[in-house]
């Protein structure tokens, strides 16, 4: 059974996305291809150089240093494109999960929440439960070339802006918990350029790493 929708993870399945969802214009998105194009950029010139060594032009001369900076470059931004895309989406859990009764509500109702524990011997730091709203808002940003000139472009940002966390025991297989909706907050709102989106959310906050979550986006109403 989904609990999101495919394409959209931040909806429950027969949610449709609003404009601003279809566009995608991540903050990260721009940088991580950047960076790969400059990785593929340097491999192929050290493809390159490699394949021309043999030549005239390079008859008698050792550029071995050169075709390792050349890929050395390469592979350093390529891991870091793929390091700026990972970093933009959460690290799932995979010895843990969370299950709700339902994902549509209404502000001030209560959602019944089940916290399953599938491997506690993988459960290194302290787990939570809570509830989360996530604000994304589109703002222009204005990027310079090196030749002076620039460009603006409409780039989505994304804010919490309401979180509430509940502590949760690693030692029990499973939990209930029952997590209420502020009456006074915000709905779920996606729009052409600001969205609002809730989600019921597991983590097991670790130091000095990324945590694991389980979440299930859900949506409300006033």
């Amino acid at each position: 059974m989904e609990v999101a929708n495919p394409k959209y993870p931040h909806l429950p399945p027969h949610r449709e996305p609003g404009e601003q969802s279809q566009a995608r214009r991540g903050t990260g998105g721009i940088g991580a291809w950047l960076c790969a194009a400059v990785g593929v950029f340097f491999l192929g010139c050290g493809v390159y150089v490699y394949s021309a060594r043999n030549s005239e032009a390079w008859a008698g001369k050792s550029i071995w240093g050169i075709e390792v900076f050349l890929a050395a470059c390469g592979v350093v931004m390529l891991a870091l494109a793929y390091w700026i895309r990972a970093r933009r989406k959460p690290l799932i859990a995979s010895h843990f999960a969370i299950e709700v009764d339902r994902q549509e509500l209404r502000r001030g109702e209560s959602v019944a929440v089940t916290l399953a524990i599938h491997d506690a011997s993988k459960v290194t730091g302290t787990l939570q439960v809570g509830l989360i709203a996530i604000e994304r808002y589109d703002q222009e940003v204005t990027t310079s070339t090196r030749d002076g000139a620039q460009s603006t472009q409409r780039q989505t940002f994304e804010n919490p802006i309401y979180e509430q966390w509940t502590p949760a025991d690693a030692s029990l297989p499973s939990q209930p918990f029952r997590i209420d909706i502020p009456a006074d907050k915000y709905c779920s709102y996606e729009g052409e350029c600001f969205s609002l989106a809730w989600r019921i959310d597991a983590r097991e906050v670790r130091e000095h790493r990324r945590d694991p979550h389980s979440h299930v986006p859900v949506w409300v109403t006033p």
